[in-house]
């Protein structure tokens, strides 16, 4: 699909980019308002034909794709980002006056607009159903901006003063190329990638086997009569029922102008590209308790302080698995690469090595953290000195002073004497505040004394000092 989008766009654009080239070297002489609408009317012509180059390729690979919407919304999209990039030669008059700082914004803003006009035009005539279908404004903003930028390498230099119309308009056309190219590779990306997850969505049941929580968050919805219920905005999980493999117990459907609520998860139905719920009845609305926690919203993008190996991470993406009609949270990938297949619209399941357990890691959000302690067999009871003394250094101090109330004691006796000064002194309150107006004291990590080495004698610096060693 990728090369016959990139050999059908770049056609498409080359073609619709001839007509603004033609009437830009027409108007040339002529006034930037009186151009204005003649190149606003090309630019509606250049996107309809690359609006019609894109729906020869997905109409064959996307069910209920709407050709004729798509090029509307394409060439409409283009004409008003044509007025926007013709804007300011227009009103050069205008903001010539402003203080530099306003210019800067203002271009700024005008530019993120222009390039997001075309993908936002057209993620909204896309068939529903498709998963992060609006990473597509994101895909089209890079494939223009790759685009432009090898116009710019290309034509630019080449043109010189004194040079014939046919050199001037064979270095434009070169450039067009360029651009057309670039801008067709890149989105071809993205609408492969979005092709494909629709694609995983219609061939079977997507409720089983391993999934990731951001390809379920955002699937539509429905009632058993068609109507449109919302969509998944989160899971809800309940780390009472086990750590390893956290039961998944509800579901919160909300949006469409409907009022968030958190139902049960097995009055939902999977249905290819949607999910039907059952009708609801006053039971089927879960209360959440003192161990419930929500995963998108307490766990996803969190940080998170693991003990073994000592380190602080944040989840990129929580890994889910699905059998016969039920769900459990079975690792969370703290890997740099899940953020980005995130970014990039590409949610699937990491290898084995980079999923953790929830066992093996402290939870840092306040909700998480509060259910966390009011499990028994959370990862904190179940600590030695030495990972408790990590655990302490690496969560924020009220969640630390937290863990001092309800930790075993002969732990922390042990533990506490391995924190550095600094934050021993916070973590117990014997020191005082930090001043807030300290900018760089919180950059470095105050690590803990490793046992087995010779403790620091009273009033010596710490082995591991890495900061400030006095508090000013």
């Amino acid at each position: 699909m990728w090369r016959r989008w990139v050999l059908l766009v770049s056609a498409g654009e080359l073609a619709g980019f001839c007509v603004p080239g033609v009437l830009g070297a027409l108007t040339a002489e002529m006034s930037s308002g009186t151009q204005l609408p003649i190149l606003v009317f090309a630019g509606i012509i250049e996107g309809a034909a690359l609006g019609g180059a894109q729906a020869l390729v997905l109409r064959r690979v996307l069910p209920k794709f709407r050709s004729t919407a798509w090029v509307v919304a394409t060439s409409v999209a283009a004409g008003f980002a044509w007025l926007l990039g013709m804007l300011p030669s227009a009103t050069q008059a205008t903001w010539s006056t402003w203080p530099t700082t306003w210019v800067v914004v203002a271009a700024t803003l005008l530019g993120a607009v222009l390039l997001q006009s075309i993908g936002t035009a057209q993620t909204w005539v896309m068939p529903a159903g498709i998963p992060s279908a609006h990473m597509w404004i994101w895909w089209t903003a890079l494939g223009w901006c790759a685009g432009l930028g090898a116009f710019t390498v290309v034509a630019p230099p080449l043109w010189h003063e004194g040079q014939s119309p046919a050199v001037i308009a064979l270095i434009g056309a070169a450039g067009g190329v360029a651009m057309a190219v670039a801008m067709a590779a890149v989105t071809g990306v993205g609408m492969v990638r979005l092709c494909a997850r629709a694609a995983r969505l219609h061939s079977g049941n997507r409720l089983e086997g391993s999934r990731v929580l951001s390809s379920i968050v955002g699937t539509p919805v429905r009632s058993a009569g068609g109507k449109d219920e919302g969509r998944v905005r989160d899971l809800l999980i309940d780390l009472a029922g086990g750590l390893d493999r956290v039961p998944v117990t509800g579901v919160l459907v909300g949006g469409g102008g409907r009022t968030d609520r958190v139902v049960a998860w097995d009055r939902l139905h999977d249905r290819g590209s949607y999910w039907v719920l059952d009708p609801i009845a006053p039971g089927d609305v879960v209360e959440t308790g003192s161990t419930d926690v929500l995963i998108r919203r307490d766990i996803l993008d969190s940080p998170v302080v693991l003990a073994d190996p000592p380190c602080r991470a944040r989840v990129s993406d929580v890994v889910l698995e699905l059998v016969d009609g039920r769900a459990w949270l079975t690792g969370l990938d703290i890997s740099t690469a899940g953020a980005l297949r995130r970014m990039l619209g590409r949610p699937v399941v990491p290898e084995r090595a980079e999923q953790v357990s929830l066992a093996k890691v402290h939870l840092v959000s306040a909700p998480a953290h509060s259910a966390q302690l009011a499990v028994p067999d959370a990862m904190v009871y179940r600590l030695e000195a030495q990972a408790m003394a990590e655990v302490l250094t690496r969560v924020p101090v009220p969640h630390a002073r937290d863990i001092l109330r309800v930790a075993d004691p002969d732990v922390l006796d042990s533990a506490l004497p391995l924190l550095h000064p600094h934050v021993l002194d916070r973590v117990t309150g014997a020191g005082l505040a930090p001043r807030r107006t300290r900018r760089l004291a919180g950059w470095r990590m105050h690590r803990p004394y490793r046992r087995g080495k010779q403790a620091p004698a009273p009033g010596q610096p710490h082995p591991n000092s890495s900061g400030p060693q006095a508090e000013r």
